[in-house]
This record gives C-alpha cells, sequence and structure tokens, in this order.
C-alpha cells in the first residue's frame, strides 16, 4: 500500500504542479508559455525529473511591466517573501520551495541545470519575463544588460526556502530528502491553488 501511495504520489503531484502554475493569473492574452524539465546532472545538481520549469513570455508588456506589479502578481498567486534584485552569477537551488522571478527591466541570459552539458539548458528572461523553477534545479545568471531586474519569491507564501550550491555529496542528500517532503506537501496545496485559479 505504501509503494502504491508513493507512486500515485509522484504521478500526481506533478500533474497538480504544472496544471497549477500553468494557469496562474495573469494579465495578457498574448503570453507563450514553454516547459521543459531540467534532469538530474548525476553529481552536483538533483535538478527535478518530475517537475518541469515553466516560462511565461510576455505577461506584462515591455511598457507597462513593474516590480510592483510582479510583486503584486506573486502575492496573488501565494508566492510570498519577494525581493529585487538581479540573479546570483554562480549556481544555486532551493530544495524547500518553488522559486518564481520576474522580469521588470532588461534583459539576461540564465542558465538551468549546472554546468553539464547534457543537462543545461540556457534560456533568455526579459522584461515581462516569468520564469518558474521547481526545487532542485540549479539556476545562474550567465549574463545581462545594465537595466537588468528581477522580483523573486517562493511558494508556500515565501516560508522556509533554503540556499544550496552543489558543494558536496551531503549538501545533495539533504536536499534531496527536502524536495521529497515538498513534493509530498505539495499535493493538497497545489490541488488547492488549481480550485482558486480555475
Amino acid at each position: 500500500m505504501r509503494l502504491l501511495s508513493s507512486l500515485l504520489l509522484q504521478i500526481i503531484s506533478p500533474l497538480f504542479y504544472f496544471r497549477c502554475y500553468s494557469t496562474i493569473k495573469m494579465t495578457s492574452n498574448d503570453i507563450k508559455i514553454e516547459t521543459f524539465f531540467v534532469r538530474d546532472d548525476g553529481q552536483y545538481f538533483p535538478n527535478n525529473n518530475n517537475l518541469p520549469v515553466i516560462v511565461y513570455h510576455q505577461v506584462f508588456d515591455k511598457k507597462s511591466v513593474s516590480a510592483s506589479k510582479w510583486e503584486q502578481l506573486f502575492k496573488q498567486n501565494n508566492f510570498g517573501k519577494s525581493w529585487r534584485d538581479g540573479i546570483f552569477t554562480f549556481h544555486h537551488y532551493h530544495s524547500t520551495a518553488h522559486e518564481a522571478l520576474g522580469c521588470y527591466g532588461g534583459r539576461a541570459q540564465v542558465r538551468l541545470g549546472g554546468d553539464n552539458e547534457q543537462v543545461r539548458k540556457d534560456i533568455e528572461l526579459t522584461a515581462g519575463d516569468c520564469i518558474l523553477i521547481p526545487t532542485g534545479v540549479a539556476h545562474k545568471n550567465i549574463g545581462q544588460d545594465s537595466d537588468f531586474g528581477v522580483v523573486g519569491g517562493y511558494d508556500l507564501d515565501g516560508k522556509n526556502y533554503d540556499m544550496n550550491y552543489g558543494k558536496d555529496a551531503e549538501e545533495r542528500r539533504k536536499a534531496e530528502e527536502n524536495m521529497k517532503q515538498v513534493t509530498a506537501d505539495a499535493n493538497e496545496r497545489m490541488r488547492q491553488m488549481v480550485l482558486y485559479l480555475t
């Protein structure tokens, strides 16, 4: 029974995640949604084999986007502890919360998944774009213009997010344990959010 419950959770949680976060209340009809998986690199970064990265292109148009609009949108969708800044230029990831980044100015190249060429994916974020990064997915800024800025926020209203850097096996072991807990806890939370958003 426990094995069956575990298998169902692995199947259902990603579906709730995708349904939930691909229907977040947005403000434009011209949003292009891009999804892709960033797989475990087998070494430093667990990334996430079960939940996709979701990129929303042009949630706001470049002329109307602002940091405060992202903060309001994130708050409406239960992403808390928001901040305004750039993206670190070193790989890092969160094992206890999903992260949303909304670009309010300029553009940047963001690398996801670490430096392993078999795993990594580079994307461009421009003003008006948003990216949802699931737990475990490493990310860093690999180049930006002088106007670049993002608002960041974390699900669970921003409670208990952590920082991991792909340092060693012990960090990864703890992160993987945390990620399992987020997946288990996410099921009901995401079901409730899907009901709220639809």
